[in-house]
């Protein structure tokens, strides 16, 4: 979060980034399984190319154009193509998708 006459932009948001990860570090820290997140993938978000390209497999498998998948798994089509672009997604995001393609998320992250 910025804040009017606090520091450069990009120290105040070097401070906010380091904040965020000692939250999500002390959210681990009790019990790094409990929130089904592994302790290297602490963020809020989960990369994975190799998952990005296996929606992109299922949607030319199954003739799905963009519009028709993002419905098919309950997220905006500028959600999925900001995944598809930045290959990143929250959890929750990747639980959704993996339904809309029969799999779990575990299996369409760590195949």
């Amino acid at each position: 979060m910025r804040k009017r006459g606090s520091g450069s932009p990009d120290e105040v948001d070097k401070v906010e980034f380091v904040r965020q990860q000692l939250w999500n570090l002390q959210k681990l820290s009790s019990d790094p399984y409990k929130h089904n997140v592994a302790p290297d993938q602490a963020g809020r978000s989960i990369k994975s190319g190799p998952a990005v390209a296996r929606v992109v497999a299922h949607m030319h498998r199954h003739a799905l154009n963009q519009e028709a998948f993002a419905e098919a798994a309950g997220i905006s089509s500028r959600t999925l193509r900001t995944i598809l672009r930045n290959q990143k997604a929250r959890r929750a995001t990747w639980v959704q998708i993996a339904k809309a393609m029969g799999t779990t998320a575990e299996e369409l992250l760590l195949s």
